[in-house]
């Protein structure tokens, strides 16, 4: 089945095309609305006028309050549910690493990629939610981290101490935020994609002002800094005894989280 705005394949039991927010369910939509007033003439102009003051007729009037109120909130549902166009926004840059040399050759630039003007932009960031549920996707966008093999030695050397030494990188190129007015937990649900796979949710508290932001057109980037997993980290203290500087290696796990800065024109 495709979508008949743009052309483009629909998934599955979806009412809304992915590519341009169109809904699926036009048929449905005019179903409802002629039930509606069906009720409404039915009411109106069948039902004889004494049978309005009996009691079967409060029955029957109760019912019609339920069917009109029943209708009324799923029209409103679905007005504050509807899906909006898929952003799809390359990231600005990674503020972990650059890229990982083994992979990605000299024609692959991924600082800058989007333009974000000196002015008449405002900048927020929001921490995905749920990212402890994919972490087998995070981990296929993860590459090895040389440095974290240095001795202590070496890492004194680089004046590294106090720094973090992750094991693993992390150099995300793509950030898509998808709107889920399907989803059975909450109709304002935005699932975070990178690179092309599933790594978490924004979080529900913000997910109406991103979801206004998109509607808008008004998001002109998203920076995408993910980072976690095993990392080792030099602490420097002074020896009195020995009247010098002493080093300790310690080896710590952080849980992986992701961080999405959005840069957003004002309105």
């Amino acid at each position: 089945m495709y979508c008949r705005k743009c052309g483009k394949e629909l998934d599955a039991n979806s009412n809304f095309c992915r590519n341009c927010g169109n809904p699926v369910g036009g048929k449905t939509k005019r179903k409802t609305y002629r039930i509606f007033f069906a009720l409404a003439i039915l009411y109106i102009f069948v039902l004889p006028s004494s049978a309005k003051s009996s009691i079967v007729a409060v029955v029957i009037n109760l019912a019609f309050i339920a069917g009109f109120a029943y209708l009324g909130v799923k029209k409103y549902r679905a007005s504050k549910t509807q899906e909006y166009p898929v952003q799809s926004i390359t990231t600005v840059h990674d503020k972990q690493s650059n890229s990982n040399p083994e992979d990605i050759g000299p024609e692959d630039d991924h600082s800058a990629k989007v333009s974000i003007p000196t002015s008449g932009w405002m900048k927020k960031t929001h921490r995905v939610a749920g990212v402890s549920f994919y972490q087998d996707n995070i981990m296929k966008l993860a590459w090895e981290n040389s440095d974290y093999d240095m001795t202590k030695k070496e890492i004194v050397e680089d004046d590294l101490t106090g720094e973090k030494i992750w094991k693993y990188k992390f150099s995300p190129r793509k950030t898509e935020l998808i709107p889920e007015p399907d989803n059975p937990k909450d109709p304002n649900a935005i699932k975070v994609m990178v690179d092309g796979l599933h790594v978490g949710y924004i979080k529900s508290g913000s997910c109406s002002h991103v979801l206004n932001v998109l509607r808008d057109g008004r998001c002109m980037g998203i920076d995408c800094e993910i980072y976690g997993g095993p990392y080792k980290i030099v602490y420097e203290e002074y020896d009195y005894d020995k009247d010098r500087n002493a080093y300790t290696l310690e080896k710590e796990e952080h849980s992986f989280a992701i961080e999405l800065t959005m840069y957003e024109k004002a309105k």
